[in-house]
């Protein structure tokens, strides 16, 4: 919103960069029983993936945004599972990159549109924390 014109530059690199870091992880992870911290995250979400896995294979990261469950998890599992690296890259890429590609160029249409209006810029990110910290904190209370 505040840098249109970098919309879509910014937009494709953090698709790659999601899908390049599920890809890392995958293979930290790959062949290991260990369990890096991951904060936030509870022992029911971790299950739930790993049904999800077993259930699916790689398929299963799409179901990562409904669930609420953040992609380190599903990462982590997958890389535990034996998930294949190119499996994993391409459905990260159909899920998680595609939705990343769709909302970043929504917020860039966005960020055309109201440009006029920048000034109110920080009063759009104050709202857009309190939102996010809201949600997620309800995510992470129903995973409790």
């Amino acid at each position: 919103m505040a840098a249109p014109r970098a919309g879509l530059r910014l937009t494709v690199s953090a698709a790659l960069a999601s899908v390049v870091g599920g890809v890392v992880g995958l293979a930290l992870y790959a062949g290991t029983s260990v369990q890096l911290p991951q904060p936030l995250t509870t022992d029911r979400m971790h299950t739930a993936v790993q049904h999800e896995l077993r259930a699916e294979g790689a398929r299963a990261v799409r179901h990562q945004p409904a669930s609420g469950i953040p992609y380190e998890v599903y990462t982590s599992e997958a890389g535990h599972a034996g998930i294949p690296v190119g499996e994993w890259a391409l459905e990260s890429a159909a899920a998680r990159g595609q939705r990343i590609v769709v909302l970043g160029l929504v917020l860039t249409l966005i960020g055309s549109v109201v440009q006029p209006w920048r000034r109110f810029y920080p009063h759009c990110l104050v709202l857009l924390a309190v939102t996010f910290t809201a949600l997620f904190a309800w995510v992470i209370s129903m995973w409790s």
